[in-house]
């Protein structure tokens, strides 16, 4: 950022420097490199600065910015949840901006071209000020957070997560936005008819996210009205941390549209405490629902305190009669330090899901760094997909609730889902 700021001092600087052919130089140099994907973002703010030619040049060429919205917060958490980490909400670079680009490094390696993308995180106390005016002064600051090398960018919201103050004038910035993923988090009862006027609204939304709902949601019966209202587009409905289990949900009500549901919470407490949300396996097997088969992506929570009585084939057998079209089935594993490796059946139950012809992809692994070792190298062999941040060159899986998930990779009716579907 300071480098952007300081570009007309130092293209003022050089501007003697540099004869017109040499200013012409530089929308030749960025045509032949552009052309073969060799130029990053970083470069091109190099060239801005270096002459006014090369902003302009810049500033011609870079359009568009696709922008995924993250709330962050300073504070670090202690807490244990046994489900739903899509995102690590404490800001990696403490500042007092409200809004700031995450992972700067990654956003300024991305090829320069005529559209950008970046993640930027959102102070999460400061949602009215960010979201409360408008469209236009949202994108107004989201423009003041990026380089100002770009100029006036046009600004495109493909998603929000999580909006956690439904009022009228937040929702009305999200309606006018349109993102492709939003997630609102603490619905209460008495927020749900404003929330469904706003999803009804949100004619390109492909999935919805509804996270650490009021407790007074203590029933799924109280999702009728969304899912009846629900537009017919919606790809995926994430239901995170709920105040209520899923039992009796109204699963017949999902739209033919909508291939990915979550999160199944099943954490094997041993005093009667777990996460929130959670069900037993054997309330899951009497009580769940069996959902239509054009379900086909499903996300579960599996963690445990203690012994769990159910076999790895059982469990899979359960899954795949529940989903009757389950192809991907995205899971959290979270070990408690009381618990042992050789108390839950994760490893198995993957190998009987993938011998089954089921895509086992391992999003989030909490534990003991020990056990952590064992359960990654032990999924991996057996033929699971393991998110591997880390290790550069290994692949990173995605939750289908975050907008780095890839679509394409499941089929519907023998064809895959194409960006023009989504």
């Amino acid at each position: 950022k300071g480098l952007s700021q300081s570009q007309d001092t130092v293209a003022d600087k050089h501007d003697k420097h540099f004869s017109s052919r040499s200013n012409s130089v530089v929308a030749e140099v960025w045509q032949v490199v552009a052309q073969v994907q060799m130029l990053t973002l970083a470069d091109a703010l190099c060239l801005a600065a270096v002459a006014k030619d090369g902003l302009a040049v810049v500033q011609n060429v870079v359009c568009q910015v696709k922008v995924m919205l993250f709330s962050e917060t300073t504070r670090s958490s202690l807490c244990f949840e046994g489900s739903c980490l899509d995102w690590d909400k404490v800001r990696n670079v403490p500042s007092g901006c409200p809004l700031q680009v995450r992972w700067i490094e990654e956003f300024l390696s991305q090829p320069a071209g005529e559209q950008l993308s970046a993640e930027i995180g959102f102070v999460e106390n400061l949602q009215q000020l960010i979201f409360g005016k408008n469209l236009e002064g949202l994108q107004t600051a989201l423009r003041e957070a990026l380089p100002a090398a770009f100029g006036k960018l046009e600004i495109h919201v493909e998603a929000v997560r999580n909006i956690s103050i439904p009022i009228k004038p937040v929702l009305d910035t999200i309606c006018a936005a349109q993102p492709g993923i939003v997630g609102i988090e603490g619905l209460a009862v008495g927020d749900l008819p404003t929330w469904v006027q706003c999803v009804q609204q949100l004619k390109r939304a492909r999935v919805l996210v509804h996270a650490w709902t009021n407790r007074d949601v203590d029933n799924p019966a109280h999702f009728h009205q969304l899912l009846h209202s629900l537009p017919t587009q919606v790809q995926g409905l994430d239901f995170q941390n709920l105040a209520c289990t899923f039992h009796e949900f109204p699963a017949a009500m999902l739209p033919s549209a909508c291939i990915a549901f979550g999160t199944i919470v099943l954490q094997k407490d041993m005093k009667g405490l777990s996460a929130r949300g959670s069900m037993d396996f054997a309330d899951f097997v009497g009580l769940f629902p069996r959902f239509p088969p054009h379900v086909r992506i499903v996300r579960a929570s599996l963690g445990t305190k203690g012994h769990w009585n159910f076999s790895a084939q059982a469990m899979a057998d359960v899954f795949r009669a529940k989903f009757p079209g389950l192809q991907v089935l995205q899971l959290e594993l979270s070990l408690r330090h009381s618990a042992d490796t050789n108390d839950v059946p994760f490893i198995d139950l993957a190998r009987a899901l993938i011998e089954a012809g089921v895509r086992v992809e391992v999003t989030k692994i909490r534990c003991r760094a020990a056990q952590y070792e064992f359960l990654r190298a032990a999924m991996k062999y057996g033929g699971a997909l393991v998110n591997e941040e880390e290790d550069e060159g290994d692949e990173i899986v995605y939750p289908f609730s975050h907008p780095r998930f890839d679509w394409t990779k499941v089929s519907v009716s023998g064809d895959e889902i194409g960006e023009g579907d989504m």
